[in-house]
């Protein structure tokens, strides 16, 4: 089975639902679609595949509904399916998971004035299930008492909008756990362009964190952000006054300053925040490890369940790496916090060309669990000298006596020269 929990299938819905499912089989296979609502299981529809298709299947075409997401269970062949959303703001594409969970953990996450979150709890079973949720911000703590204890009703779809909860926050860790039943729990990002880029992105949660998580591909590119967040989801002890076990409320002037002492995470560039915050990102780029821990938000103690992770960038080109050594950069992380690491100012700190490809490593020097999400925001890619990036050789012909004029059709590898 396949679950896809983010969608509507309602005219002006806050994110148009479409399922994606192909058939990676040569012999013919049948795919069984049930849609989910937050009041219940809705219509089934079957679905014929033929060998090595795709079906789209809008949900709006099945029942009209403010929520709609979908279970999809694959009879013969090889099946993957994933799902696509268009919201008010951005078309997003993401995979269905394949299995329920009782933890579901978040690195990031923003519910800036420009930014709407959305976490979407599918409930695909007969039995109710019952949750909490944590949110972690910059400097503080919060489980919600209106998300404590709370219910998803059996084969039903629960939308919880986080930015009541957890106001203004640039960057944003969640965790969703059960004490009954098992959910699949799906984010949904939206921007709105009053900060920087327009757009909408889909993620599913992780259900268990891990020592070491691997980035194989993303291009850092000059117009833009690509960040990286890492959470220490270790069950910490947490004072009394750090729990906020209240209904959500509106944002207080004292709640604005405790945003204001974390210095928030140091991504001027996408929120047009000015003052300590462009201080500590430059100062990031060049490597204090004090100014990158105001990233994170609160200060270091040696304690248990503080880990030192390891963040290696790997060029995605082979052939550079022997001119760009394999560069590691180290940060300690207390349990129950998360650190952001600005990867294009990483990339121009150790001088690469940018806009360039480059894998991301992460390892958790003790072995504790860790989770880790990249996330980049950007109005477009950037295409330029792109073919300094892949090797790729110039399509006009070269000029008499230029290289490469008696070997035609060679590709011509542009050589980098390595930082001083």
């Amino acid at each position: 089975a396949w679950y896809c929990p983010v969608g509507s299938s309602s005219v002006g819905g806050y994110a148009d639902h479409v399922v994606n499912i192909a058939n990676m089989d040569d012999e013919s296979a049948v795919a069984n679609l049930t849609l989910i609502t937050d009041v219940g299981a809705g219509p089934r529809r079957r679905i014929e595949l033929g060998p090595l298709s795709t079906e789209r299947i809008a949900l709006s075409d099945v029942q009209s509904s403010d929520v709609a997401g979908a279970v999809v269970e694959i009879i013969g062949g090889r099946g993957v399916v994933g799902h696509t959303v268009t919201t008010e703001t951005g078309v997003a594409e993401g995979p269905c998971a394949t299995q329920a969970s009782n933890s579901w953990y978040f690195a990031a996450g923003r519910t800036e004035v420009d930014a709407t979150e959305y976490l979407v709890l599918m409930n695909p079973f007969p039995e109710t299930a019952r949750f909490d949720v944590e949110f972690q911000g910059l400097g503080r703590s919060r489980q919600p008492g209106d998300l404590q204890g709370a219910f998803v009703e059996a084969r039903s779809i629960r939308v919880i909008e986080v930015n009541p909860f957890m106001t203004n926050e640039t960057s944003l860790a969640a965790t969703v756990t059960t004490n009954r039943g098992r959910l699949v729990v799906e984010r949904l990002q939206l921007l709105d362009g009053q900060l920087g880029p327009t757009g909408a992105a889909l993620q599913l949660g992780v259900p268990t964190p891990a020592p070491s998580w691997m980035f194989t591909a993303g291009r850092v590119h000059t117009d833009g952000d690509d960040l990286l967040t890492i959470y220490n989801p270790y069950e910490a002890t947490i004072s009394d006054g750090e729990v906020d076990l209240e209904p959500p409320v509106e944002a207080s002037e004292d709640v604005a300053a405790v945003d204001d002492e974390a210095g928030q995470t140091g991504q001027a560039g996408q929120t047009g925040q000015t003052g300590a915050t462009d201080d500590a990102e430059a100062e990031a780029g060049d490597g204090d490890p004090a100014a990158d821990d105001a990233l994170g938000g609160t200060a270091l103690t040696d304690e248990e369940g503080t880990t030192t992770v390891s963040v290696e960038l790997w060029p995605s080109n082979p052939t550079d790496l022997s001119s760009y050594s394999v560069v590691t950069i180290e940060r300690e992380i207390r349990p129950g916090t998360f650190v952001t690491i600005d990867l294009r100012a990483q990339a121009e700190r150790f001088e690469f060309p940018l806009p360039y490809e480059l894998g991301v490593f992460v390892t958790s020097n003790e072995g504790l669990p860790i989770v880790a999400e990249r996330w980049q925001f950007a109005d477009r890619l950037i295409l330029d000298n792109l073919a300094a990036v892949t090797g790729q050789a110039d399509e006009d012909e070269p000029a008499e006596g230029e290289p490469g004029e008696d070997e035609p059709g060679e590709e011509v590898i542009p050589e980098l020269q390595p930082p001083e």
